[in-house]
Protein backbone atom coordinates (compact mmCIF):
# COMPACT_ATOMS: atom_id res chain seq x y z
CA UNK A 1 0.00 0.00 0.00
CA UNK A 2 2.79 2.38 0.94
CA UNK A 3 4.81 1.57 -2.15
CA UNK A 4 1.81 1.99 -4.46
CA UNK A 5 0.91 5.30 -2.82
CA UNK A 6 4.50 6.47 -3.18
CA UNK A 7 4.59 5.55 -6.86
CA UNK A 8 1.25 7.22 -7.43
CA UNK A 9 2.41 10.36 -5.68
CA UNK A 10 5.64 10.42 -7.68
CA UNK A 11 3.79 9.93 -10.96
CA UNK A 12 1.29 12.63 -10.06
CA UNK A 13 4.09 14.99 -9.06
CA UNK A 14 5.97 14.44 -12.31
CA UNK A 15 2.83 14.89 -14.40
CA UNK A 16 1.84 18.02 -12.51
CA UNK A 17 5.32 19.49 -12.82
CA UNK A 18 5.32 18.72 -16.54
CA UNK A 19 2.00 20.45 -17.10
CA UNK A 20 2.52 23.20 -14.54
CA UNK A 21 6.08 24.18 -15.41
CA UNK A 22 8.58 21.82 -17.04
CA UNK A 23 11.88 22.21 -15.20
CA UNK A 24 15.09 20.77 -16.60
CA UNK A 25 17.25 20.93 -13.47
CA UNK A 26 14.40 19.67 -11.32
CA UNK A 27 13.86 16.66 -13.59
CA UNK A 28 17.12 15.35 -15.10
CA UNK A 29 15.16 12.44 -16.54
CA UNK A 30 13.15 14.77 -18.75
Amino acid sequence: SKVINMAEKESNRQGKAKVDKPKGPNKPND
